[in-house]
């Protein structure tokens, strides 16, 4: 059974320490104001469980949508999630208690989108990512 991908992500994210200040979830919080750095992890679909070209083992390689708020300047969004996904990037092999993250790559973004209902001062960057798991 493949890993999901929206928990092993969650996981490898909140173990990055480049990321501890950030707060993960997988929903945006009506409350955004207070929680902010914050970066949202959301399956939103792709390929579903393959047998593995290795042979036996599956492996899962979901599109996976994120959004990071920041703020002030529009330019702080898009830097949180330029962050995330360069540490995603980073995750070669990586084998956590929650599964095994082959790799990521990226398949549009960063883009800056405004968020109507958040306050003037926050805003929001979106990317998605196909995240390969086993």
């Amino acid at each position: 059974m493949v890993p999901d991908a929206e928990l092993l992500a969650l996981a490898y994210l909140r173990a990055r320490p480049a990321l501890a200040a950030v707060r993960f979830a997988t929903v945006r919080p009506a409350d955004i104001a207070a929680r902010v750095p914050l970066v949202t992890v959301e399956r939103i679909g792709g390929g579903g469980a393959a047998p593995s070209w290795r042979g036996g083992t599956l492996i899962d390689r979901p599109a996976i949508h994120l959004q990071a708020w920041a703020g002030p300047a529009r330019a702080d969004a898009r830097a949180l999630l330029r962050r995330v996904l360069a540490e995603l990037d980073a995750a070669r092999a990586v084998t956590l208690p929650e599964g095994h993250i082959v790799r990521a790559v990226p398949l549009a973004g960063p883009t800056l989108v405004p968020d109507p209902g958040a306050p003037e001062h926050l805003h929001r960057a979106t990317a998605t990512v196909q995240l390969t798991t086993r």
